[in-house]
Order: structure tokens, then C-alpha cells, then sequence
């Protein structure tokens, strides 16, 4: 099984994850990936080089059917999950797309400041707004996929972590 976490900056995915995937060797994070091949969480430059590592370590844990892994990075649009979702289809494992709905603008600023005290990363205020409109906007194709694929879940979740839709 695939969990495919969508969320936008600081909607909760990380404490969502520790919370009901306690153990981190199952967790495929772009960020964690960032700081272990560019040193640096922050750095974009190389997007296309971290996940196309995830995806290989993806596809092995496929070969080797380890139960289950959880995918962590934003995925708000559907091309940011293509290749997960090919891998899928072609090693026949189902997958679970667990897509967290944003607070407020406002909210998810002050997150991402209280981030900032702890860690290297703070998000551009512009960066964090274009998430949040692209969040509802991108949503679409998600609900089609898990509607048209005998594969694919889609749970969205509230910021209590209460169900608000599910599509299987």
C-alpha cells in the first residue's frame, strides 16, 4: 500500500504522519531527501534528482513488497504524481491519496513562522498563498483518479483529522 500525502505547506502533513505512521523507515519525505543528497531542506534546485531518487527507492520497496509506504511531499496537482502512480499500476499496489485541507491564509503564516524558530526552512509568503489557492483549484483529477481506478483511495481530512470526503 501507497499513502500519498497532499497538503500544502504547513497543513499538518508531517504531524499527521507521526502521529499514524509512527515508524519513519516507511516514510519516502522530499524534504528529508533535500537534506540528505543537497544538504540543504530548503533547496529547489534539484527537484527532478530527489524524486527521481524517492521514485527508484519506491520501485524496490515494490519489488520487495515491503507492506506499506507513505509518500510525503506536497502533491498538489496530479503531474506531481505520475510516476508513483505508474509505478502502482505496474506492481498492481494499491494506493491511498490523504489529502489534508488547509486552514486559513493566515494560519498556515503563522505555521510556517513557528517552523522557522526550529528549523532552517521558512516559506515565502507568496509561496505559501499559491499553495493554498492551487489546493482546491488542483483537486479535481484526484477525485476522477480514485473515482476511475480500481487502485486508488481518496481521503481528504480536516485539520482535526476528521474525514470530510473519501472516494474508492
Amino acid at each position: 500500500m501507497l499513502f500519498i500525502m497532499r497538503g500544502t505547506t504547513c497543513s499538518g502533513k508531517d504531524t499527521f504522519i507521526k502521529k499514524y505512521f509512527p515508524n519513519q523507515n516507511h516514510v519516502l519525505s522530499s524534504d528529508t531527501f533535500r537534506k540528505i543528497l543537497l544538504g540543504d531542506i530548503t533547496s529547489q534546485q534539484h527537484n527532478k534528482r530527489v524524486f527521481d531518487m524517492i521514485h527508484e527507492i519506491l520501485e524496490c520497496r515494490f519489488l520487495n513488497r515491503v507492506n506499506w509506504t507513505v509518500l510525503n511531499a506536497t502533491h498538489l496537482r496530479m503531474r506531481d504524481c505520475t510516476a508513483p502512480i505508474e509505478l502502482c499500476k505496474k506492481y498492481r499496489v494499491p494506493y491511498t491519496f490523504i489529502s489534508i485541507t488547509p486552514p486559513d491564509i493566515e494560519e498556515l503564516q503563522k505555521r510556517n513562522q513557528l517552523r522557522s524558530l526550529s528549523s532552517p526552512l521558512l516559506i515565502p509568503d507568496s509561496v505559501i498563498e499559491k499553495h493554498y489557492n492551487r489546493y482546491e483549484a488542483s483537486k479535481e483529477p484526484f477525485l476522477k483518479e480514485a473515482q476511475y481506478s480500481p487502485l486508488c483511495t481518496w481521503i481528504e481530512i480536516d485539520q482535526d483529522w476528521q474525514v470530510v470526503d473519501h472516494v474508492s
